[in-house]
């Protein structure tokens, strides 16, 4: 079981993410936007998260800000990034994220690359 935190501005994607990942035997943090996220990995810092999954497109602090300043604080930490919109070819992944996917989810390669990334075993 790993510990992720998401960021969405969407409450129905948080939701989706939420059953999906708790489904899988995850835990689950949600944030509505990127200042939620910081703050939030801050908080559960005694408990420690994992992994990070954070929106690309969202209002105010978007998800590329959001990574970078979650690098700063916590360089070790996996993020996935995802959008709904363009989507970046693997050759131009977005450099402080870890993966990149897209919405509507491909929850089979999600659960891999968090497997990959947190070394955590998926039961859906």
């Amino acid at each position: 079981m790993a510990r992720i935190a998401i960021a969405d501005d969407s409450p129905p994607i948080r939701l989706l993410l939420k059953r999906r990942l708790e489904g899988a035997g995850h835990e689950v943090v949600e944030a509505a936007n990127g200042i939620e996220l910081i703050e939030a990995i801050e908080r559960e810092a005694d408990k420690g998260i994992d992994l990070a999954l954070v929106d690309w497109m969202m209002p105010g602090l978007d998800g590329e800000a959001t990574t970078a300043r979650i690098r700063e604080r916590w360089p070790e930490l996996p993020i996935i990034g995802f959008s709904a919109g363009l989507v970046p070819r693997v050759e131009e992944q977005p450099p402080v994220a870890d993966a990149f996917t897209t919405k509507p989810f491909d929850f089979d390669y999600l659960f891999e690359t968090i497997d990959d990334l947190t070394g955590e075993l998926l039961r859906p």
